[in-house]
């Protein structure tokens, strides 16, 4: 039989343990707060995704630079940026972008995701920047390759 002090060294370990496991639970780290975007650009392709994705640019206040096939724009108004991501992106409706892998590396408020999927029309990967301006990361550029 285990002696008194033996049940409250036990049960201080034990204590300790779920406490740690609690504070893990609930710091989320910069990394895991990208998450949420990964699944924002991956997946069926309709226009509440769009706007979904569209959720992480304030082109008013980060301008967005979008490069594909050697060819760049830059979006300096929300607006434009919306009408012009339905616009293109109509072509894709109902596709999907399956996700073979992504990561994500934060180094203080700059941030880059990349994301590696596949469709029926194959396989593309895209690296997005990501600014952190306040409390919210904000997509500053997208380079498809």
């Amino acid at each position: 039989m285990l002696s008194r002090t033996a049940k409250i060294a036990i049960a201080a370990v034990a204590a300790t343990i779920a406490v740690a496991f609690g504070i893990e639970r609930l710091i989320v780290t910069e990394e895991e707060s990208l998450e949420p975007f990964v699944e924002a650009v991956t997946g069926k392709i309709d226009g509440e995704r769009i706007d979904r994705a569209l959720l992480w640019t304030d082109a008013d206040r980060v301008p967005l630079e979008l490069s594909l096939r050697g060819q760049t724009w830059r979006f300096e108004q929300g607006a434009e940026l919306s009408r012009e991501a339905h616009s293109k992106l109509a072509l894709y409706q109902g596709e999907r972008l399956s996700l073979l892998s992504n990561r994500i590396e934060v180094k203080g408020k700059a941030a880059n995701v990349t994301v590696d999927t596949f469709s029926r029309r194959g396989r593309v990967a895209v690296d997005y920047e990501l600014r952190k301006t306040g409390d919210r990361w904000l997509v500053s550029g997208v380079h498809v390759r």
